[in-house]
């Protein structure tokens, strides 16, 4: 019975460890792959779960609030190409474009070109020093590293318009704007996940992130911190993020990335999946007329009827990384928003009844 008994644990060992994946470069991104990705209306429904082994993780309760098709271009093409040189790839996001190298051992960013940041409304390119990683290969059960990125960027206010220096007491020279990035690293489990059409083997990395963010104006040849005069920006400050992503070792994108309270792990905050073109079991009640009612695109105001629904709605704006950037709940009739306080750029907005999505959809913020 011994020969047996070792013969059916050696079977059972060998098929648990089948299943303890390593993520090779294989799964990195390259020119002309087109990444899709859904974001979760109700990410509330599921855990990140425990740390360990053989896990299985079960997301298919999660609808589909709003999908992003995102295309790796060549750098060469971008529109911050001299910034960039040793740039290989780049993507176009809502508020820009990030740039990215790949080497055979990471993902690096290096950088990225926006219409505003932070709140001030100027065309800058911060590049960070050293680049941000944002994948690294191979990666195996136990993995832990660290690493810190950084950009400093300064620019004249003459490029800035004078209507936001508006209600400063004074007009500064120049503007600074300084982001640190530390960031931990953990691969603390591996096993199951799966999503809304798709099953995948996964390992599961922990990161935690601390981003603290500074702006300074330059007056009378002094820098000024303006979160120490009084004068607060959104994303300015220092903030922590803790965030589960469960890498695949066959897929491109990331099978899903969890977002929870970093005070309460058991509180799901939010989480972007592979889009496989299923939405889920549930579907939101179709209306016979839209809630939003424009107008598209946006100079600042934005109108919503939310006489259809039965029940108080929650109404929530997100930037285009997943970012809330406002929030309201109990609203019931007829609506008027105003967004204006908000830098240029493309929003999803979403509409939910006790936690249930009714509607979603883009804004195009205009100034």
């Amino acid at each position: 019975m011994r020969p047996l008994f070792a013969i059916i644990s050696f079977f059972l060992l060998s098929t648990s460890m089948q299943a303890q994946v390593t993520v090779t470069n294989t799964t990195f991104f390259a020119i002309g792959d087109t990444l899709r990705i859904a974001r979760a209306g109700n990410p509330e429904v599921v855990q990140a779960g425990t740390a360990g082994t053989n896990q299985n993780w079960d997301f298919t309760a999660l609808y589909k609030d709003t999908a992003v098709q995102i295309v790796v271009k060549d750098a060469a093409l971008g529109n911050a190409t001299a910034d960039f040189p040793n740039a290989t790839t780049f993507q176009e996001v809502g508020f820009g474009e990030t740039y990215f190298k790949i080497t055979p051992s990471a993902i690096t960013n290096l950088g990225f070109l926006t219409n505003g940041f932070a709140g001030v409304p100027v065309m800058i390119a911060p590049k960070y020093t050293p680049a941000l990683i944002e994948k690294r290969a191979p990666i195996n059960y136990f993995d832990v590293n660290t690493s810190e990125a950084s950009f400093l960027i300064t620019f004249s206010t003459d490029i800035v318009p004078d209507t936001f220096f508006a209600s400063f007491p004074f007009k500064p020279d120049s503007v600074r704007v300084n982001q640190m990035i530390d960031r931990l690293d953990v691969v603390d489990a591996w096993g199951s996940l799966t999503i809304p059409g798709g099953d995948y083997n996964v390992l599961r990395e922990r990161r935690r992130t601390i981003t603290e963010t500074t702006i300074e104006v330059k007056v009378l040849g002094i820098w000024l911190d303006l979160a120490a005069v009084g004068i607060q920006f959104p994303g300015v400050g220092k903030d922590t993020t803790l965030a589960y992503h469960y890498f695949s070792d066959a897929e491109k994108e990331t099978i899903a990335v969890v977002t929870v309270n970093k005070d309460d792990e058991t509180e799901t905050t939010g989480i972007q999946y592979k889009d496989n073109g299923i939405s889920s079991t549930y579907q939101p009640q179709p209306l016979t007329s839209s809630l939003f009612l424009g107008p598209q695109p946006t100079f600042g105001l934005l109108r919503f009827d939310l006489s259809p629904l039965t029940a108080p709605a929650q109404l929530d704006i997100f930037n285009m990384q997943g970012q809330i950037v406002h929030a309201a709940s109990g609203l019931s009739g007829q609506l008027i928003l105003v967004i204006d306080q908000l830098q240029q750029g493309t929003y999803v907005y979403r509409v939910s009844v006790a936690g249930r999505l009714v509607e979603s959809g883009t804004l195009l913020l205009q100034k």
